[in-house]
């Protein structure tokens, strides 16, 4: 039998689960070479952090690389573990986390370049922009939801273009 939330497949066709994995952008503490794990595992989303001032909705972990990392969070800077995450022996999916900011959005046109945007911000209107530049571009969009699902985060998730994230716990 298999599981289901709000409508996706959590089984694959091979009859596996669907892995998905955080890997932080140019942190100094997690080379390049360690994306290599994700491909043996068989990650099907690689979720690509970038460095962020606020990460407001992460924990001290995630917080903690982001500030560490090198650069100033621009796409772009990702470009290496984009083509690291598409040269993978299988089909797997390379995702852009960041939180909204002016030099988070500088690039429109890299977009392109890359499978799926997951972004965050306070500032609905800027991220909307940034979500339709990246659209635009042929990049689906991921969508956050709370724990608490209201009816509103429930309709994002069933409507986003590639996979919704789910807030299971806080600090």
């Amino acid at each position: 039998m298999k599981e289901e939330f709000l409508g996706f497949a959590l089984d694959q066709a091979d009859g596996r689960k669907f892995l998905a994995a955080y890997f932080p952008v140019n942190d100094p503490e997690m080379p390049l070479s360690r994306l290599a794990a994700y491909d043996v595992a068989k990650a099907d989303v690689v979720e690509l952090g970038m460095k962020a001032a606020d990460a407001f909705a992460d924990g001290s972990t995630v917080t903690e690389a982001m500030n560490r990392a090198l650069g100033i969070g621009r796409v772009s800077e990702a470009r290496i573990a984009i083509e690291t995450v598409r040269a993978f022996g299988h089909s797997t999916m390379g995702m852009i986390f960041g939180y909204m900011s002016e030099i988070f959005a500088s690039e429109p046109e890299f977009w392109a370049e890359v499978d799926g945007l997951f972004c965050l911000g306070w500032d609905e209107s800027a991220r909307f922009a940034l979500c339709d530049a990246a659209r635009a571009q042929g990049t689906r969009i991921t969508e956050f939801v709370p724990y608490e699902m209201p009816i509103w985060s429930r309709t994002a998730a069933v409507n986003a273009e590639s996979n919704a994230m789910l807030q299971i716990c806080r600090e």
